[in-house]
């Protein structure tokens, strides 16, 4: 019997995807993160160092998340159950995700109460002259 050259399937390439995708994603917000402080903007601008930050931990733990489960590494014994519970469930993903969305969401109120509502913006003008 001879087997074709997608014998792997596509489950396989799409994880060697999310993987580089993850890599990459780490990486870049990474380096923003990197110019941030070197910049001294994470000071300034908070809600965004916080948004780059959960998205760093959120592809890299995605990123982790992959190559282990590419590894197809046996799952039995006490390691393996620890193993599943922590790293294969991506609950460590999961955390960071769900608080990027929300940081998200507070990112979007806070613009639109200084675009919209030019009130809610001077304070903020007083304070960093000060």
């Amino acid at each position: 019997m001879m087997t074709s050259s997608t014998s792997r399937g596509v489950g396989f390439y799409f994880q060697c995807a999310v993987v580089v995708i993850g890599f990459l994603g780490a990486a870049s917000n990474g380096l923003i993160l990197y110019a941030m402080i070197v910049s001294k903007q994470h000071k300034k601008q908070v809600l965004i160092f916080n948004q780059n930050l959960l998205d760093f931990v959120s592809c890299f733990f995605l990123f982790a998340t992959q190559v282990v489960k590419l590894c197809n590494i046996s799952l039995s014994g006490r390691r393996g159950h620890l193993l599943c519970v922590t790293v294969l469930s991506e609950a460590f993903a999961l955390g960071p995700f769900l608080g990027s969305l929300i940081n998200l969401a507070a990112i979007t109120i806070e613009r639109y109460l200084k675009v919209v509502h030019r009130w809610w913006a001077w304070p903020v003008v007083l304070i960093s002259r000060y």
